[in-house]
């Protein structure tokens, strides 16, 4: 029976603090400037666009890339396909792209990287690989998923008219992230 009293005396005397915050509330909205909220509804549709593969091994994270394509309505790009890609791979502090071996491998550190387009591979004779400071814009479209970890590349794939592609007939588009254990697939459309 005390402690029915106790709580209901602490519930009461919470409601009455509680019916005095809207004042504090509403003073500090008029004294302090409180910026309008923006909804930027073009960058929060592309933010579902995000895919996002993690490769472990057990218990041990191998790998961890988001991926973000951006079609021809939204890069007004017809004749290139552009991917943004955030990498995080445990052990290098900056992952490394290794663009000058011989065979011309597109390496991302150990990590080859395929597009698959309606059943077409490109490999690394392709495809370029870049790596790059990330807009503010996009960091705003990756969201939670950008971190100081994670290095930014954009891989384009250029001349589509010589590869005998229509960028508005295609249907199916994946990326592949091969190392010598494991193969990542992610599907971007």
């Amino acid at each position: 029976m005390r402690f029915k009293i106790t709580l209901l005396g602490l519930i009461f005397s919470i409601l009455i603090l509680f019916n005095g915050c809207s004042r504090v509330i509403n003073w500090g909205k008029k004294s302090f400037n409180q910026a309008e909220s923006r909804k930027n509804l073009d960058l929060l549709k592309l933010r579902s666009k995000v895919k996002t593969i993690s490769v472990y091994d057990s218990l041990k994270t191998l790998a961890i890339f988001d991926t973000l394509y951006l079609n021809n309505n939204i890069s007004k790009n017809n004749n290139s396909l552009k991917f943004y890609v955030l990498a995080y791979v445990p052990g290098f502090l900056d992952p490394i792209l290794e663009l000058s071996n011989p065979e011309n491998s597109l390496k991302l550190n150990n990590w080859q990287i395929k597009i698959i387009i309606d059943n077409k591979t490109f490999d690394n004779k392709k495809l370029k690989l870049t790596k790059i400071s990330l807009e503010d814009k996009y960091k705003f479209v990756f969201g939670r998923k950008f971190s100081k970890f994670k290095q930014a590349y954009i891989i384009e794939l250029d001349d589509l008219d010589k590869l005998n592609i229509n960028s508005k007939d295609i249907k199916n588009i994946n990326i592949e992230f091969e190392s010598l254990e494991r193969i990542a697939k992610v599907k971007l459309s």
